[in-house]
Parts: structure tokens; sequence; C-alpha cells
């Protein structure tokens, strides 16, 4: 796939919703709303226990603006494409 049409399929996945599908323990949103402008909307984020080791305190950060995920203990982290390779 050229980097072009995988950067444009990365744009409309919703990394949130496809982490939380996994179901992974203690999920949790935690979106905030914004506004600039003439526009306003919510950034959505969430929290959960890493699925990529033994984690006992939710470490794994989802940001859905950005489109990233990143743990703070193990240091996993990328985009949608990589949660679901690493996965």
């Amino acid at each position: 796939i050229p980097p072009e049409e995988l950067d444009k399929l990365m744009d409309t996945v919703d990394i949130v919703a496809l982490i939380e599908s996994y179901g992974i323990p203690e999920f949790r949103r935690t979106s905030t709303s914004y506004s600039t402008g003439d526009s306003t909307g919510f950034h959505d984020k969430a929290t959960c226990l890493c699925p990529f080791h033994n984690d006992k305190n939710p470490s794994l950060k989802i940001d859905g603006e950005r489109g990233i995920y990143k743990c703070f203990s193990c240091g996993s982290g990328g985009n949608a494409l990589g949660f679901v390779r690493e996965y």
C-alpha cells in the first residue's frame, strides 16, 4: 500500500473505538470538550490496562485526536495499525 493511501486509511480509523473493541480491562473514555472559533467538539481519549505487559494500573493512554496510543509503563506505542500488529 502506498504511504499516501495508508495515511488516508489511518485518518478514517477511530483508534479509541478500535482499542475498546478488544475488550481490554479497565477501559475508560476520558473525552474533553473544546471550542475554537466557530467549531466545538470533543477530543476523544481513553485509558486502560496495557495488553502488552502485566499491567496492574491503567498505563495505556489513547489519544483519538492524534490517532495514537502510548503505554507509560512498558513504552509500547504507535498508531492503530501498530496496535493491531502488536496485539
